[in-house]
């Protein structure tokens, strides 16, 4: 087949994305085994809501498993245990302590009357891409950022037991986060 010189001059593309531009996230996903992350658009959304720089690391963080939980400080050899600081029954996954712990669940069905039971199902990045997307809808924009605060409070409230020796007191967390809600209405 002979080339057409109407086409214009040959040009150097990548195969392996859709618009055949080279991605160093890409060589590094297929060097890794894992398939790129088709999702990227969604959390540029989530970058560009501006949220409070503050909300907007916590959520990243808690999309790439960077929290550190009780499982991610025991894998690099910073404690002894990986459990749940709260239950002492299960690890302390970023999942877990932000939504499946049993004494966090309760802060959940107080939070949200009617909570259905697929609430507790989705994974992880499932479940905060949904929540998230419910709230991104929101036209204002102080309510953009309710899931997140939710989520920051309830990741901080086992802290408080660690540093501060304060009980988890799911009644005082769910009245914390509905007080959030009001204010931020």
């Amino acid at each position: 087949m002979t080339p057409h010189v109407n086409l214009g001059e040959d040009t150097v593309c990548w195969a392996f994305t859709p618009n055949g531009k080279f991605s160093t996230k890409l060589v590094y996903c297929m060097l890794k085994g894992e398939e790129q992350n088709d999702d990227m658009d969604f959390w540029r959304k989530v970058w560009n809501y501006r949220f409070k720089p503050r909300d907007s690391c916590f959520i990243w963080k808690v999309f790439c498993n960077g929290l550190m939980t009780s499982l991610f400080r025991w894998e690099r050899g910073f404690s002894n245990s990986s459990l749940c600081l709260l239950c002492h029954y299960e690890d302390e996954t970023s999942i877990h302590i932000l939504r499946d712990c049993r004494k966090v669940k309760g802060v959940w069905s107080l939070v949200f009357a009617h909570i259905q039971h697929s609430f507790y199902e989705i994974k992880l990045i499932s479940w905060l891409q949904n929540y998230l997307h419910a709230h991104l809808m929101e036209v204002d924009e102080e309510r953009r950022s309710l899931f997140v605060v939710r989520l920051n409070i309830i990741w901080l409230a086992p802290k408080k037991l660690v540093f501060r020796n304060e009980d988890f007191d799911v009644d005082n967390i769910a009245y914390t986060i509905k007080a959030q809600v009001v204010f931020q209405a």
